[in-house]
């Protein structure tokens, strides 16, 4: 029993410290352009630099849009964020 609890313990912190590390490297989006970045994301990302929608792929009709400084994505929950960048809006030539 003492061995089992050593071993979950084991591999509580194992499984923390990677989620620690993959958030002090940095997560890489999937996308990154002049209008938005999204990441696809399992883990919380850092508070957003600004508005953003979080669409759960993991629960059905899960959709929230988000405010600079929240924190989007959820823990264990997959989660497209699209961070909305501002960017004015060019007038086509007639």
């Amino acid at each position: 029993m003492r061995k089992k609890m050593s071993t979950l313990a084991l591999l509580t912190l194992l499984i923390g410290t990677a989620a620690g590390l993959t958030r002090a490297q940095g997560v890489q989006p999937s996308i990154d352009n002049e209008r938005v970045t999204v990441w696809d994301t399992r883990n919380p990302l850092p508070a957003a630099q600004r508005d953003f929608v979080a669409v759960s792929l993991s629960r059905k009709n899960s959709v929230i849009f988000g405010h600079k400084g929240n924190i989007p994505g959820e823990a264990g929950s997959r989660t497209v964020v699209i961070e909305l960048k501002d960017h004015g809006v060019v007038r086509g030539h007639r």
